[in-house]
């Protein structure tokens, strides 16, 4: 079950609310939290277990509710982006820091087959991968041939924001 739990602002909120699933022997599997909304998914909670929980939860200083919700905010997302990617007719393909690929849209994969979890370097050969590691993945407008198919490749590097 994903469970939506707003509460007040407070330092050690989260805290206080993730030791009374701690108690109570719930297994939590994600956790995420924003101002006011602690959102968590617990997979074994029963939807006959929910009210105790709630009155648990609710006996914490600035819990104010506790909702089921069929997502959390993250899955939403990625539900999101997973649908504006397939609507792509490009192929885009993204790589972690191990030059390993770790989400392709459904146009890479018609072009190039199953990629995730592949090197970049099988996927693109190794000259283009190391050129595009070099390049620190800023690279725009690279002619390339994939399959039998030419392609310009375009690189974008994702930076992490510092909080």
């Amino acid at each position: 079950m994903r469970l939506e739990i707003i509460t007040e602002n407070r330092v050690g909120m989260t805290q206080d609310v993730l030791a009374v699933f701690t108690r109570l022997g719930f297994d939590v599997r994600t956790v995420e939290v924003t101002t006011h909304h602690i959102h968590v998914h617990v997979p074994e909670l029963a939807p006959s277990r929910l009210a105790t929980l709630s009155q648990f939860l609710l006996t914490i200083k600035g819990v104010e509710a506790v909702n089921p919700v069929e997502t959390l905010p993250g899955e939403a997302r990625e539900a999101q982006l997973r649908a504006v990617l397939s609507a792509l007719d490009d192929p885009l393909i993204a790589v972690d820091g191990e030059l390993t690929v770790s989400l392709a849209n459904a146009a890479a994969e018609r072009a190039l087959g199953p990629l995730p979890g592949r090197p970049l370097g099988a996927v693109l050969g190794r000259e283009l991968a190391r050129e595009l590691r070099d390049a620190g993945f800023a690279l725009a407008g690279r002619a390339v041939e994939l399959a039998g198919m030419p392609y310009l490749v375009h690189a974008t590097p994702i930076a992490r924001s510092a909080d």
